[in-house]
């Protein structure tokens, strides 16, 4: 990873600052009209970006950023029911006026893109689920034949250990130092509210719900993704093997990877089906011949 993080940085050193754009009026404009032309906001969410722009809010949020004071608040502290389900997950957030910022910022964090896998298929512009699925529709005939592991990082994005992401996010001191001071401040404040009350989250990892954390937990396994041949989105791993011993021993040699970086698998949702069995990825179901259903 760190050659990729070389080449990266001697390609783009020379223009390339997100946080010089917070203070362009036109950069925000460009942001508002794509949100629109691609109906990626709410009415009530235009309303808020359309406030920020004509306030100027943007000045006021580069200044801080200019200071080395971005954000100027602690992060909120909620636990909500997952989507769908029972079960309860940790998200974090911000004011109006830091999220905003963040959206922003996380809307041209795309252009570091070319530090991430081609197996990573998760919170990437114009890469997601479908490139997955074709991919692993293009190899049926030697998947059909083959072993699979499905598997899942337990409570990944609230896991990852911050101190260690933040190494993994030096090389973004070389394009935009601002921007790794940002990062660098979000990650590193300990200190949230909780039901009003501001206390101590020493386990808080890329803090899911802010609008930076799938940048966070996608730079957080890119080495890992460039050393293993598997499907990842997210917390999600589909891995092939051509015999039970093959798929068993690279089984091994992710998991012991995966905690050298102090993750953990759910072996609750661990499963090994044999050649011909159906298997599930990404909410699609698929046997023989191959074929994807949801």
């Amino acid at each position: 990873m760190e050659d990729t993080m070389k080449h990266f940085n001697q390609d783009m050193k020379q223009h390339f600052c997100i946080t010089d754009k917070i203070g362009q009026e036109s950069e925000w404009l460009n942001f508002l009209q794509y949100k629109i032309d691609y109906g990626h906001i709410s009415k009530h969410d235009k309303a808020l970006l359309e406030s920020y722009i004509n306030n100027g809010t943007y000045v006021k949020m580069q200044k801080l950023i200019r200071e080395g004071r971005f954000p100027e608040e602690f992060s909120v502290k909620k636990i909500v029911n997952k989507e769908g389900t029972d079960k309860k997950r940790i998200v974090y957030s911000f004011g109006e006026d830091v999220s905003i910022t963040l959206k922003f910022i996380a809307f041209h964090l795309h252009r570091y893109d070319s530090v991430f896998k081609e197996n990573c298929y998760s919170f990437r512009k114009n890469y997601g689920v479908r490139d997955a699925l074709r991919k692993i529709y293009a190899r049926r005939q030697r998947i059909s034949k083959m072993y699979c592991l499905k598997s899942d990082i337990h409570n990944y994005f609230n896991s990852i250990d911050t101190e260690l992401l933040l190494q993994k996010l030096q090389f973004i001191k070389e394009t935009d130092q601002k921007l790794y001071q940002i990062f660098e401040n979000i990650l590193s404040e300990k200190r949230v509210w909780e039901k009003g009350v501001l206390v101590e989250d020493l386990h808080h990892g890329a803090m899911a719900g802010i609008p930076v954390s799938p940048f966070f937990a996608n730079i957080y396994l890119a080495e890992t993704d460039g050393r293993f041949e598997y499907y990842r989105y997210s917390d999600d791993l589909i891995v092939f093997g051509e015999s039970m011993d093959a798929l068993l021993s690279v089984q091994r040699e992710i998991y012991a990877e995966l905690e050298r970086i102090k993750l953990c698998m759910n072996h609750e949702k661990e499963k090994i089906t044999l050649p011909g069995e159906e298997w599930e990825f990404l909410g699609f179901s698929y046997d023989l011949p191959l074929t994807r259903r949801r």
